[in-house]
């Protein structure tokens, strides 16, 4: 069996500086035995020792977020991917960017779950990575101290600035000395639990200050030897789980496969260098290239802007929009809310209700926004604020791409050119030919099938999601064998939790809000599995949802 490589990697230390960063470090040789000959050396010169060992790294508790989920299915990688969506309310972060990892399933159906940033994540691996090297497993301070159940105690490991907790099973904290005695007040009031705290040797502390029932185990020469000694992989969580590295055998050799996840929008453009617009690249299929520099300024500006369509435009008022267009909302809105407060309201109060105008506190101006202009807007009105903006809706008489076709509705001074125009006119064209039966519901025919249903949701999703600064139109095609929808702009969320659902990060969400008034467009995510799902209740070939 191979010795074990524990190496305990501090907090608060940048990517940038972690290789060089002083760590505890030392070999045992196997699982619960001490350390032979620990070390304290910058990150980079501990990694030389490591040779064939297996690699432990030990990682701050306080960068660790310990929780448990209650999911029906037992199959793990189904409980890992419900975990987010349980905790959501629970973490102050975007669970994008949260990387979750399970424990073993307990005797009552729950799970424990560990959750670190994922860019924390990558930056323990990097260095070893950099060298060739893979982390075997990752596991929290808390986890690796010692847990007795039968016993009720809880356990501390206590150091000049820190002390590490375990309170539980799969839970536990950290703080600093002084507010030892008020976190133990908080999390158990009644006093019941003794504290068995670990001593270093090389500790001079006062224990009297904290005012807790103690039990002192001394004999420790490092907080790494406490974990080492302590550590159980089968009570505790391994950080590292299939999502960053797995050893796979290729004709008698073992390959290391990496998984790099998908940065979230917050995280791109990601790039070579100090200088974005001349070091990003973009991955197409098998190859990486330079990214223009229009597409890494669009990265640019959805990093900062959670909702493009919210801007309040300079210089355009309600002469800009197009009357009738704004009537047939107001007419659609009082028919799906009747009595509701905003319909008697003059059109300026209307529109600034509903989100289509409203006001820049920075800059102290009241405005149509992008939103509005874009709803509501003439087309030669809308191309001064959105030079790029087209919208394009063809029918093809065959099966096959081809530049003939039989219908086709684009911005041409025929009509309107906005936003909910052209929703209006194309949903009429995409439905016109669909077989309906005959259904009735409290003495009324129904017209809407689920087919409607999932055309419409394609059409509003493409629609609201559409960035509309880029240079692709907005294209909708129909043909005899297949709808086919198209938008400027990569996705927010990966292919996989679209179709999965319960995750949305709109591009526009004053137009996703405008919509949802009218009854058009689901929010929180369940508009994609839904067209999923009433595609496969007609037996129809599935969906192809893809970024190019």
């Amino acid at each position: 069996m191979r010795e074990i490589f524990y190496i305990r990697l501090p907090s608060g230390v940048s990517a940038g500086d972690l290789a060089e960063a002083p760590v505890d470090y030392g070999a045992a040789p196997t699982e619960g035995t001490a350390l032979i000959d620990a070390q304290r050396a910058p990150l980079s010169q501990a990694l030389d020792h490591a040779g064939t060992r297996r690699i432990v790294l030990i990682v701050p508790a306080a960068d660790v977020r310990l929780a448990s989920v209650s999911v029906p299915a037992r199959q793990p990688a189904k409980v890992l991917a419900a975990a987010p969506y349980q905790l959501e309310d629970q973490l102050a972060d975007d669970v994008e960017t949260l990387h979750f990892a399970i424990g073993a399933r307990q005797s009552d159906g729950s799970n424990p779950v560990a959750v670190v940033a994922r860019r924390q994540m990558d930056r323990w691996l990097a260095p070893l990575l950099e060298r060739g090297l893979k982390a075997d497993a990752v596991y929290p301070e808390s986890l690796a101290l010692p847990h007795e159940a039968d016993e009720g105690a809880w356990t501390a490991l206590i150091e000049a600035d820190q002390v590490v907790v375990r309170s539980g099973a799969y839970s536990g904290f950290s703080c600093s000395p002084d507010d030892l005695s008020l976190y133990l007040q908080m999390a158990d009031p009644e006093r019941s639990r003794p504290l068995r705290l670990l001593t270093l040797a090389s500790a001079d502390l006062d224990f009297s200050r904290i005012d807790w029932p103690l039990e002192l185990r001394p004999g420790y020469s490092s907080a790494l030897d406490a974990f080492s000694r302590h550590l159980q992989p089968a009570l505790s969580i391994n950080l590292l789980q299939e999502r960053h590295v797995v050893p796979v055998q290729i004709d008698g050799k073992t390959v290391l496969r990496v998984r790099i996840p998908r940065a979230t929008r917050h995280e791109k453009p990601v790039h070579l260098g100090s200088n974005p617009l001349a070091g990003t690249y973009i991955r197409r299929h098998e190859g990486d290239y330079a990214a223009p520099e229009e597409t890494v300024r669009r990265m640019l500006a959805e990093r900062v802007e959670d909702a493009r369509d919210e801007r309040v435009l300079q210089g355009f008022d309600l002469s800009d929009l197009d009357m009738d267009t704004v009537a047939a909302y107001r007419n659609r809105f009082t028919a799906v809310k009747g009595g509701h407060a905003w319909i008697d309201l003059s059109i300026p109060e209307f529109l600034e209700k509903i989100g289509a105008w409203g006001k820049d506190r920075e800059k102290g101006i009241s405005g149509l926004r992008v939103a509005g202009l874009l709803m509501f807007g003439r087309a030669e009105v809308i191309v001064d604020a959105l030079p790029n903006y087209n919208l394009d809706f063809v029918q093809r008489p065959e099966a096959r791409t081809e530049n003939r076709w039989v219908d086709r509705l684009t911005p041409d001074g025929t009509w309107s050119g906005n936003v909910y125009d052209f929703f209006r006119k194309v949903y009429l064209k995409l439905t016109s030919d669909l077989k309906v039966p005959f259904q009735l519901q409290e003495g009324q025919r129904i017209d809407d099938t689920p087919v409607h249903v999932a055309l419409r949701e394609a059409l509003a999703n493409t629609l609201i999601h559409a960035d509309y600064t880029g240079r692709a139109s907005v294209l909708v095609v129909k043909r005899p064998d297949m709808f086919g929808f198209r938008n400027p702009g990569l996705m927010r969320v990966s292919v996989e939790q679209a179709i999965q659902g319960s995750l949305s990060d709109c591009r526009n969400r004053r137009l996703q809000t405008m919509f949802s008034l009218v009854g058009y467009g689901e929010k929180a995510g369940s508009g994609v599995p839904q067209i999923y799902s009433n595609w496969k209740g007609q037996h129809w070939r599935q969906p192809k949802l893809y970024e190019v």
